[in-house]
This record gives C-alpha cells, structure tokens and sequence, in this order.
C-alpha cells in the first residue's frame, strides 16, 4: 500500500480550509463551518457506538450491551459540535476475527467509502480493562486497513472512565505494564478518556476535539490519505457525476411536462409546490394535503410536484447516494487477506 501523504488545506475542500486550533467563530468566514472526519475503530463492545454518541451529543449509534457486536455495517452521521461540523463513522467489529471474508471485504470497502477523501482522525476505542494481546496487535491493523504511517493519524480513546481510580487515567497509564506503554508511544502518546454515561458532560468531548485538532495540526492541517483512498474518491465523485445528470434530466422533464400544463393549472402548480415545501417538516401533514389536493379536475399536478420534490431531494443528498455505492476491489480483497492473516496471529 502506497505511504500517506498529507493533504494542504488549499487541496482539502471548502470546510477544510480553515485554522484548525481556533474555534472562535470571530476567525471563521460565515459561510463555512470546518468539518473533521473521524473514523471510530477497535475491537467488538470497546464502546465505539456509545463514544460516538457522546461526541455528537445524541444517541444515534445503536450501543451495544454486551460484548456482542451490536452494529453489522459502518455508518455515518454527522453534527456541529463546538462550531465544527463533525463526521462520525461508526465501525464493526472489523478487528473481529469471526467475521467472514466475504463481509469483512464489504466492510472494508464501505469504511473507505464513507471516510473518502480521507479522515482526518482514525480513533482508537479501548476499554480502561487489561491490555490484551489481541490490542497489542492493533497497530498492524490499521496500518493493514488504512494504509502505511496511519498511526500518525491515531489517537486511543478510553471508555469507561467511571471505573477508574481516583487517580484517573494518568494514573492508570503509569501502573500499566511497559508493552502498553511502548504501545501507546506508536500513537504518538496521544489520548483521551471518555465516561460515556455522562453525555451531558460537554468538558469531555471539548477536551478530546482539542485534542483532535492538535493531531490534526502536526499532520499539516490536513487529512489522511494514500492511493487506496484516492482511487475510491475517484469512484465516488465519477459515481456522483452520473447520479446528478440522471436526477437533473429526470427534474428537467418534470419541469417541461408542468410547463405544458394549461396556465391555470400551472399557477396552481406553484401553489401546490409552496404548500408542500412549507409541510416538509411533517410527513404526516404533508400526506394529508395531498390527499386534499385529489379533488382537483387533473390530479396530474400534485403528482408532478411531488415528483419534483422528490428528484430536488436526491440531488441534495446525491454525495451520500454516491458514497453507498459498493465497488469490487481487488485492494479490499487484498486488505481483508492482510487483517485476517493478523488473526491468526493472535
């Protein structure tokens, strides 16, 4: 796999652009808000679910409540947090040695697709229990997953921080054993410890983006990259192209059959479509509308603005359409053999 590269701010899209160590709002254009992608790995019931939870402030990842693995498939959400717009991908067990190939490749594929261009964190879930050989084995992971000199882009994150001592973390750090210590030194020391029963306790995750942003700024403010990530932006932004040609075509010809609708009809039309658009927010309110709108002498018309409004709609979330889209890899297939082969050294 081809070494990483860092990637300027200049080349980084628009939200990227920014200073990453100042949140004030003062600093920051109006129109732009910085985004961080964040990658959230480890092994099964590490509390990766809960800990994006708690970042975004909602729970929204489905937790798990024991050791089994809760969640089958990466997935993606994102929220402001501090004047950020973050980017959270939850993972499965993609360090969990029974997966089947066939769905820890799927796995794979969808991770890098959800994290394209590339994240800007790939964070680490641990549990605040013994060191396990199975973790000792974690940097060989992500470097099998994302590609070579990832870890500078790692940071650990502790979970269950309400069991630890009355010394907290540092303390639980200094008692540890010297194979976690050279461990944690492959990860440029880089920690942060969350107790994730305590969602409302703000002090934490700004602690941790703070954190974030360092890391982010030593790796010159840009975000994790190789050749792997590249050919899938491709993929997606080519993927991406047809989507919206597709959805602007079918909008277009939405757009001229209104068009030939008589003038009468054509005035209700744009009233229909403001009526509609003012109910978005209610599903509810909105069916029942339509169905009040049956009576009217060609019914065509609502049918034409829903229609409408549907294909206005696809168009807006056309990136995320495009970023679900699997793709057959032969670096997938070659990503899943290298994370397996690490299992069975274990």
């Amino acid at each position: 796999m081809a070494s990483s590269s860092t990637i300027p701010a200049e080349m980084d899209e628009d939200t990227d652009k920014q200073p990453v160590r100042r949140r004030n709002s003062r600093d920051l254009p109006s129109n732009l808000t910085m985004t961080r992608r964040i990658v959230l790995v480890g092994k099964t019931g590490a509390g990766k679910s809960s800990s994006g939870n708690t970042i975004l402030g909602r729970k929204i990842f489905i937790e798990a409540k024991s050791s089994k693995s809760v969640t089958q498939e990466c997935c993606k959400e994102t929220a402001e947090v501090a004047g950020i717009q973050v980017v959270i991908v939850d993972t499965p067990g993609l360090f969990d040695r029974k997966r089947p190939d066939r769905e820890l490749e799927t796995e794979i594929g969808q991770c890098i697709n959800l994290t394209s261009p590339g994240p800007h964190a790939i964070v680490l879930v641990m549990d605040v229990g013994p060191f396990t050989p199975e973790e000792e084995n974690t940097v060989k992971k992500i470097r099998a997953l994302f590609g070579d000199e990832a870890e500078k882009y790692t940071m650990i994150l502790f979970t269950h921080g309400d069991e630890l001592d009355p010394g907290g973390i540092e303390q639980y750090i200094s008692e540890s054993s010297d194979e976690f210590k050279k461990f944690m030194e492959q990860f440029g020391g880089r920690y942060h410890v969350f107790d994730n029963n305590k969602m409302d306790d703000r002090d934490q995750v700004l602690k941790f983006m703070e954190k974030m942003d360092d890391m982010v700024e030593k790796n010159d403010r840009g975000f994790y990259t190789n050749e792997m990530y590249k050919e899938v932006e491709k993929r997606i932004c080519k993927n991406e192209e047809e989507l919206m040609n597709k959805y602007k075509v079918e909008l277009q010809r939405l757009v001229d059959e209104e068009k030939n609708l008589p003038p009468e009809y054509q005035e209700k039309s744009k009233k229909i479509r403001k009526e509609i658009e003012a109910l978005r927010e209610s599903l509810q309110e909105k069916e029942e509308r339509l169905k009040e709108l049956k009576y009217l002498e060609q019914n065509k018309i609502p049918w034409i603005v829903e229609h409408q409004l549907y294909y206005e709609m696809k168009l807006r979330a056309v990136r995320q359409e495009a970023e679900n889209i699997q793709h057959n890899t032969d670096m997938s297939s070659e990503v899943c053999s290298k994370v397996q082969g690490l299992h069975l050294t274990e």
